[in-house]
């Protein structure tokens, strides 16, 4: 059976002390979508006949993109949203597969009238819940970017001490949602993350601190095994596809002892080339110097990239 999945875990990276005057803002930047008895926040920016929908990794919502959307919506419409139980969305009824989370995705779009000309952006695990969106509604997909995204078959291959760290990870969220859920954690026991615009750390932190968002990523890890099943593409499809690989992507978890980070990358690139078979026009980049979480280490180079790409395809 596969493993659980390469996640990108944000939100305690970097801690700093609230300046005073500090403006408490926890109102949504973007809209509710009701779905039929829960909400889903969608904040869309720009105008363009092609818009961009971005799909983060686990843990990352939609206040990580914001200054990657603002400077991106100069030239499309860009889409950022919090998936169910993240941010300012309600917890889903549905459990946490590719599957499910698609269909909210699509039916939020929708209501936004959204159909069609979609590039869509997933980093990391949200690169596996948009290949199952391609894959399901092709006809709406104008070409598909992989930033750095999970593989289905990663832990056949990548080091062991890897998946034991994302499964202590996994429990982590496990008692931390319980621990939200019996009152034990508070918005001020959220470390700030700095890189967040600070007019919004306030809300950062209140919605850190739900438990909804604890139970929705260990839902999605614990159920990763079905998610591989429901994003695998075994026949390759016509879309266009640009996969933008970190050239030392273990270098985000460096910090853990004794990471095996060389062979983890060695494995890691070997992947990277096989999601190139997805697609029959397929295109790989590689920045050398990034790590997994390339939006923070190269945002510019990043985006640079995306925007360049998408320009290609008018």
């Amino acid at each position: 059976m596969k493993k659980m999945g390469f996640v990108y875990m944000t939100g305690f990276l970097m801690c700093l002390s609230i300046s005073h005057g500090q403006k408490n803002n926890l109102q949504p930047p973007g809209e509710l979508v009701d779905l039929g008895g829960y909400n889903l926040h969608f904040n869309v920016q720009g105008d363009s006949k092609t818009t961009m929908v971005i799909e983060g990794g686990t843990g990352s919502w939609s206040l990580q993109w914001l200054d990657f959307q603002k400077e991106v919506s100069k030239q499309f419409k860009v889409v950022t949203y919090d998936r169910a139980g993240y941010g300012w969305s309600d917890g889903s009824p549905y459990s946490r597969t590719a599957s499910n989370i698609v269909e909210e995705l699509n039916s939020g779009l929708e209501k936004l009238g959204i159909n069609s000309s979609i590039i869509l952006i997933g980093h990391s695990y949200g690169g596996m819940i948009l290949r199952a969106f391609a894959k399901k509604f092709p006809e709406k997909v104008k070409a598909l970017i992989l930033v750095d995204s999970a593989s289905e078959y990663q832990f056949d291959h990548l080091p062991p001490m890897i998946s034991a760290i994302l499964e202590a990870g996994k429990e982590q969220f496990k008692k931390t949602g319980a621990m939200a859920r019996m009152g034990h954690l508070k918005a001020d026991h959220i470390p700030i993350d700095s890189t967040i615009n600070s007019e919004y750390w306030q809300a950062y932190r209140h919605n850190s601190a739900k438990p909804s968002y604890y139970d929705a990523m260990y839902n999605e890890m614990d159920l990763l095994p079905v998610t591989y099943e429901q994003c695998e593409i075994e026949k390759p499809i016509d879309i266009p596809l640009l996969v933008i690989s970190a050239g030392d992507s273990f270098e985000a978890f460096s910090k853990i002892p004794n990471l095996p980070k060389e062979e983890s990358n060695k494995v890691w690139a070997t992947l990277q080339k096989k999601l190139l078979n997805i697609s029959t026009k397929s295109q790989h980049h590689i920045i050398a110097k990034g790590s997994h979480d390339l939006l923070l280490t190269v945002p510019d180079e990043l985006r640079a990239i995306i925007i360049s790409y998408a320009l290609s395809l008018e």
